[in-house]
């Protein structure tokens, strides 16, 4: 019976093991069933130059398709040790509850926690920002 007991507990943890190591390793889309029509509004703030702005609805459509082609992996804390531009994204839903969204170098801060993100849709929303904000970057 205790041997029944343990051959089932490591089958357990070795499935749990796999799915973790998996989660890590194809990451996952935290954004793809965003919809426009779930948000309310949207505000970016770009650090450097430290300015905020509303966007307008059509950019929030342009938004809104980039976030639904992130793809995030294991959480990372890369974001505490490094410098350079943060693109800060507070998105209001038309529940009233807010998500701050903050998109800085290769990795996705998601209220507060970093995930190692996918460089190329991470890049394609700090030029969109940048774009928005006329830096010539």
């Amino acid at each position: 019976m205790k041997r029944r007991i343990l051959t089932i507990t490591a089958i357990i943890l070795t499935v749990a093991l796999i799915l973790t190591i998996g989660i890590w390793t194809i990451g996952r889309k935290p954004f793809k069933d965003l919809h426009t029509e779930d948000i309310k509004s949207v505000s970016i703030h770009l650090w450097p130059p430290n300015e905020t702005r509303e966007l307008s609805q059509g950019e929030i459509e342009e938004l809104v398709t980039l976030l639904q082609q992130v793809k995030i992996y294991n959480p990372s804390w890369l974001h505490l040790a490094s410098g350079g531009q943060s693109n800060i994204m507070t998105i209001t839903y038309q529940d009233g509850s807010v998500q701050e969204v903050n998109q800085f170098g290769s990795t996705l801060i998601i209220d507060g926690q970093g995930y190692r993100a996918e460089y190329e849709p991470n890049e394609a929303i700090n030029q969109f920002a940048n774009k928005l904000f006329n830096t010539g970057f």
